[in-house]
C-alpha cells in the first residue's frame, strides 16, 4: 500500500490486530516478478497480510493464517476481520 509519501504494509501483531508498519522497497523478485524484496521496516518474525487488504484497518482484530507466498492469492484464505 502506500500512503502520500511512503510505502506501508499491514503486519499482524501479537494480539492479532492489524499493525500499520512503513517500509523501504528493494528490487522485485520471483519467477514474475511477483515478490518484493524489503529493505527496511520488517523483521524476520513480522507477519504481513498479504490477502484482505480491503478489509484490514489498523486496530481492527484478525484471524490470520498462514500462507504459502509461491501460490496463487486465490487458492489461499485471507486474514479477514473478525466479526
Amino acid at each position: 500500500m502506500s500512503d502520500q509519501t511512503r510505502k506501508v504494509v499491514m503486519t499482524v501483531g501479537p494480539d492479532d490486530k492489524v499493525i500499520p508498519k512503513v517500509v523501504e522497497l528493494g528490487q522485485a523478485q520471483g519467477p514474475t516478478g511477483q515478490l518484493r524484496i524489503i529493505k527496511s521496516g520488517l523483521t524476520a518474525e513480522d507477519k504481513v497480510i498479504v490477502n484482505g487488504l480491503m478489509r484490514a484497518r489498523p486496530g481492527a482484530q484478525v484471524k490470520p493464517q498462514m500462507v504459502d507466498p509461491l501460490k496463487p492469492a486465490d487458492k489461499q484464505a485471507s486474514a479477514a476481520p473478525q466479526k
